[in-house]
């Protein structure tokens, strides 16, 4: 898979756009493989808090299979597939703005 996923041809120009306006190329670079390399597995189980995973299933950075794991993995965790859901931002529903707002 590639580092941020895969994505159709109307979603990479938004998604640029939004990394443009949040942080320099190195920076998105530098975070995306930070994150490959964290693993909280071990932790997973101790978790002993109500523990609520949204996640969308057409997500195309994370795989839905990774929510379902940490469902599975975090005792009595509960997780809401939101149907047709995807990680690229969406300007038109505000998503992505800090005060949630619209674009």
């Amino acid at each position: 898979m590639p580092l941020l996923g895969r994505f159709e041809d109307g979603e990479v120009g938004p998604l640029v756009d939004y990394w443009r306006q949040s942080a320099s190329p190195g920076a998105v670079e530098a975070l995306a493989l930070m994150n490959k390399q964290i693993d909280v597995r071990h932790v997973l189980p101790a978790i002993r808090v109500p523990t609520l995973l949204l996640h969308g299933s057409e997500d195309a950075i994370v795989p839905i299979e990774v929510a379902r794991y940490l469902a599975g993995q975090i005792p009595g965790a509960e997780l809401v597939e939101i149907s047709g859901a995807r990680a690229v931002p969406d300007r038109s529903l505000g998503v992505g703005r800090l005060g949630g707002g619209r674009a």
